[in-house]
């Protein structure tokens, strides 16, 4: 009988091998399994050139695929890229009150200064191994200008020079200097030798072209020069000294021979890009998956990994189904799958569960040009109206913490003496009172007088307005669909009416981008660095006829704020920084123009079959290319 059964399995075996055309010999039993990893993402690419967007989808995409000089490493610390080495200097240009210094004087100067800096006690801005290596340079520039020059991005040496000099200094120039040696043997992805060349290029376009994101995500403003020395090194030199100039040196470089005297907004390079990472694009479907695979050149080793599929499942249900089912590797989990749908044997066999404090918050934005939201007393009224602590209850599953403010809770720039407004829902509907508003037909909800000539300079009509607006949010995101059910329902209470709009992330990003609409519900994701120019300042509100991008979408105009965001970004005193920050935290929070909800944890289900991958500060897809397939 035993034998009869096994000729019976052979047997079906056979008839599945003939009908779907496989072969016995075919079959894959002895291969080694296929490094392929699916990474599953919501929304789809807007475009994979990383200098014309700064979305998530986008950026998780095209950082596999291209290299910056610098980046950071899982500590957040600085470490070379493209860039073989770097050194740095703080040259300071010093104008003196007087036309006519001999060459004696100089010399005594230089000398006094030397010798004052060589004998000083160790300065309270500088480590003792900094102060150690220090050297430094005097130049005459010209007769009025005194070039010193130092081999460290340290505090001015203005004080001591004035001094010891007892010549008095009319203005100072601190411009910082990186000379940066390039890699050699660095290849494009269609094999084309890497140079300095594509740097000055890639540098030279955004600085020309500067309505482009990576203009100001990478602080390309506070750049004054670059160019290529004769040994091939780059050079760039700074306007001012800038804690955000690590930050310029990361910017992903394009490829020289294949966008010059192209539209960089409209050439094909933006879907098929090719660049000097660890993986090269191969495919793509739009609103269906990107496919890279591993670069076998790759100048810092070839990957484990040899490809990435990026599915696009916009629906976190059917992304979670797939999960289940095998064919996704990596997801982001939602609160509710997290707590109520993995915590089996079967899937802690299959995947490890990863948390960690997201660096970004989860906010409201409003549109500051609707005279709906101008009114501060308005804009505090509905922060006040929202129970924050209930929304991460009945939304997050307890897996986050309320949003204080613009920056992260554990960074210096945060003021530790500020809250977010506190919930209370007497103080809500007394500020919109004293705003104007009232329910005057009973209906439930309020309505307000609103003088037409006040607005449009014409017609003395009154209107009557009800207090009503549309919430943006995109499809597919469940988090933000039960928040944005959950502040709809806290609003009602008060008398105001949202109406929830679903769009997918393209056509939601076009209407931000475009200033098109009330409110918003959105992430924004903190940097390293606690300069956030580039949605608080007014250089920054988008204006689409012109043809000028900004991520200030909301419209944001404040003064001191502006001044505040330039001081602290061209000063590199820690304490002159922690002091903008803090006034501009509390000017921010009095004034609400985002409704800032909640800090939610990040949460992962990772393949088993995947080693290496753990959360940093730099997130998790940082080391991809040293990731492990087993």
């Amino acid at each position: 009988m035993k034998r009869h059964k096994n000729l019976l399995l052979w047997l079906s075996l056979f008839t599945v091998f003939t009908v779907y055309g496989l072969s016995l010999a075919g079959l894959p039993l002895a291969a080694e399994p296929l490094k392929n990893i699916v990474i599953a993402q919501k929304g789809d690419v807007v475009s994979l050139n990383p200098l014309l967007t700064s979305d998530y989808a986008s950026s998780t995409v095209y950082h596999r695929i291209f290299s910056g000089l610098l980046k950071y490493d899982e500590n957040m610390k600085i470490i070379c890229s493209l860039a073989d080495s770097y050194q740095i200097k703080l040259n300071q240009y010093l104008t003196i009150d007087t036309n006519e210094i001999s060459d004696a004087d100089f010399i005594r100067i230089e000398k006094d200064c030397r010798s004052l800096i060589e004998s000083n006690p160790l300065p309270d801005y500088m480590g003792a191994e900094e102060f150690k290596n220090l050297k430094v340079s005097f130049l005459k520039f010209d007769k009025n200008i005194i070039l010193i020059s130092l081999n460290t991005f340290s505090m001015p040496l203005c004080k001591l020079f004035e001094s010891r000099s007892r010549v008095a200094i009319l203005k100072a120039e601190y411009k910082p200097e990186f000379l940066l040696r390039v890699k050699s043997g660095v290849r494009w992805h269609d094999d084309t030798p890497f140079t300095a060349d594509d740097v000055i290029f890639t540098y030279e376009t955004v600085s020309k072209i500067k309505k482009i994101p990576a203009y100001d995500s990478y602080n390309i403003s506070s750049i004054e020069s670059i160019e290529k020395t004769r040994d091939g090194d780059i050079r760039v030199v700074f306007k001012y000294p800038t804690p955000r100039a690590f930050e310029a040196l990361q910017m992903p470089i394009l490829p020289r021979h294949k966008l010059e005297n192209q539209d960089i907004f409209n050439a094909r390079f933006n879907m098929m890009p090719i660049g000097t990472g660890p993986f090269k694009f191969v495919e793509r479907a739009f609103e269906d998956y990107i496919i890279l695979e591993r670069n076998e050149k790759y100048f810092g080793g070839a990957p484990d990994v040899e490809k990435i599929t990026f599915r696009i499942l916009p629906n976190e249900s059917i992304m979670f189904l797939e999960l289940l089912q095998g064919n996704i590797d990596i997801m982001q989990l939602k609160p509710d799958q997290f707590v109520k749908f993995t915590d089996t044997p079967e899937f802690e066999k299959r995947f490890v569960k990863i948390k960690y404090p997201e660096r970004e918050y989860t906010y409201i934005g409003w549109n500051l040009k609707n005279r709906l939201f101008a009114d501060e007393k308005v804009r505090v009224a509905i922060s006040s109206a929202i129970d924050k602590n209930a929304l991460i209850e009945k939304t997050l599953y307890n897996l986050g913490q309320i949003s204080d403010g613009p920056f992260y809770p554990s960074s210096w720039a945060s003021n530790p003496t500020i809250k977010n407004i506190a919930y209370d829902v007497n103080a809500a509907k007394k500020n919109l009172e004293e705003a104007g508003w009232s329910d005057m037909d009973a209906d439930g909800f309020l309505e307000k007088k609103i003088d037409v000539k006040s607005f449009f300079g014409y017609d003395d009509t009154v209107e009557i307005q009800r207090f009503e607006f549309g919430l943006l949010i995109n499809a597919g995101n469940k988090d933000r669909e039960l928040c944005a059910k959950f502040i709809a329902s806290e609003l009602k209470k008060i008398g105001i009416k949202v109406n929830v709009d679903t769009l997918e992330w393209k056509d939601f990003i076009k209407l931000i981008d475009s200033t098109s609409f009330d409110a918003f519900i959105l992430t924004w994701s903190l940097g390293y660095d606690p300069d956030i120019s580039s949605i608080w300042h007014s250089s920054n509100i988008p204006d689409m006829k012109r043809g000028k991008f900004g991520l200030n979408s909301i419209s944001y105009k404040n003064p001191e704020v502006d001044a505040l965001l330039d001081e602290a970004r061209q000063t590199i005193d820690q304490n002159r920084r922690i002091k903008c920050y803090h006034r501009i935290h509390e000017i921010i929070i009095k004034q609400q123009p985002y409704c800032f909800l909640y800090i939610a944890d990040t949460l992962y289900a990772v393949a088993r079959k995947i080693k290496n991958a753990k959360p940093s500060q730099a997130g998790i897809f940082y080391n991809i290319e040293k990731w492990k397939i087993e």
